[in-house]
């Protein structure tokens, strides 16, 4: 039997017909026999007839539902139920066409995630700056390759590729490339060249033209082709290898050229053509404008840019470059037979560097070019070695001997203190 409580809740419901048979019933039974709830509900019954006909004037007298219908928009009828439960429970009963249908998203999918791979794959990398890059490509004009020397791998040049040593540039026509190295170096690297770079203060040039400027470093910069060699004192030149030489060109500064023979110091519009077995190196005064509207032209094209971020990312030589060891001999116009080198061995036997020695007369003209190996100054137990100078020299107009030993890192890192350098006579 319900309570009074859950009656009187249940006679709003059961006065405006919203309840369900189960608790109309309810209500009937319990205001049957209960004379308080019978009392409330004729109350309620009441109240609402008398708000009923209070409220009859304000009551809405025409349906609102074919107006507002004809101004809603006309939808598609929604799928029947029955046909919707078909498809679920009886999936087979579908067309071949359909079941192909219906798996198109997910293959789709599939498709792009393919895709992604490939093109992730695939993508060109930027060589980064890290430990072992010497500098960054901040120009490129046309078509340009790089090869790592190692592996032999070529692929195209981009801007902003890190220099890795051991890799060689090559440009076919109409391309041009400028490579920004440590120390704050330039290479322009012109059309239909091929150039290597060993680190960051040694290039090897095997075909073609480049322009350098030099910043200072602790080691000398060089530059090596098929006819010789050239120490850079500074600051910016141009080397093009021609079919039977190789031609250098001073702008600025003071560079020395060298073969196996002899050697000459180049100045500011100067230049002179190598030659692998030549026994004399002519110096000559030359145009350097044509080189250098070579470079304004590349320049034009430059993203300033880039060639800004990769002096900030390459950073600037961390020393001085170190000035060269000279010694001055007097020979008193007599034919020198050999010069001596003097020097304090080392208390373990690291390695050294080797050293190229350059003499010149009293007119700084070349006379001479030897070298000490590494390896000897290495030994612990070797304190001095001599260079044998050729007989057929005229020492008559010779009174004085310029002699320059240059490092060059090649067989060690360590550098020699010569104490004593000297010739002997016939």
């Amino acid at each position: 039997m319900a309570t009074c409580e859950r009656v009187k809740r249940l006679l709003p419901g059961r006065l405006d017909g919203d309840g369900t048979a189960a608790e109309r019933l309810v209500v009937d039974q319990h205001v049957s026999t209960c004379p308080d709830c019978a009392l409330e509900l004729e109350i309620m019954r009441a109240v609402a007839a008398s708000l009923y006909e209070t409220f009859a004037p304000e009551r809405l007298g025409r349906d609102l539902v074919a107006p507002v219908v004809g101004h809603l928009p006309r939808m598609e009828p929604s799928a029947p139920l029955h046909d919707l439960t078909e498809r679920v429970k009886h999936p087979r009963r579908r067309g071949l066409l359909s079941r192909c249908f219906s798996w198109v998203p997910v293959g789709a999918m599939m498709v792009m995630a393919v895709l992604v791979m490939v093109l992730w794959i695939a993508w060109p990398r930027t060589q980064p700056l890290g430990a072992t890059s010497v500098g960054m490509v901040v120009h490129r004009e046309g078509r340009a390759v790089q090869t790592n020397s190692v592996t032999l791998r070529s692929r195209s040049v981009r801007v902003r590729d890190g220099i890795v040593p051991g890799t060689v540039y090559e440009t076919s026509g109409g391309a041009a490339v400028m490579l920004a190295l440590k120390g704050a170096s330039e290479a322009r690297v012109f059309e239909g060249s091929r150039m290597r770079v060993n680190h960051d203060r040694s290039l090897h040039l095997e075909a073609g033209m480049v322009h350098l400027k030099v910043g200072k470093g602790q080691q000398y910069f060089r530059v090596g082709t098929r006819d010789g060699q050239i120490t850079v004192f500074g600051t910016e030149f141009g080397v093009e290898i021609l079919p039977e030489t190789t031609r250098v060109t001073v702008v600025h500064g003071e560079v020395q050229v060298e073969n196996r023979n002899t050697f000459t110091v180049l100045r500011d519009g100067e230049a002179t053509l190598l030659g692998r077995d030549f026994k004399e190196l002519i110096t000559f005064r030359t145009d350097v404008s044509p080189l250098m509207d070579r470079v304004a032209a590349l320049d034009a094209h430059l993203d300033k840019d880039i060639a800004l971020n990769s002096g900030g990312a390459l950073g600037t030589a961390t020393g001085t470059l170190r000035a060269e060891r000279v010694f001055v001999v007097e020979t008193h116009r007599q034919a020198v037979r050999a010069l001596h080198f003097r020097w304090k061995p080392g208390s373990a036997p690291l390695e050294r560097s080797g050293y190229d020695v350059y003499v010149s007369d009293n007119s700084l003209r070349p006379v001479f070019k030897g070298r000490i190996e590494g390896w000897m100054l290495s030994d612990i137990r070797s304190t001095s070695c001599s260079l044998a100078l050729p007989e057929d020299m005229g020492w008559s107009d010779i009174g004085l001997l310029h002699i320059m030993v240059l490092p060059d890192f090649a067989s060690g890192p360590l550098e020699t203190n010569f104490s004593e350098v000297y010739a002997t006579t016939y």
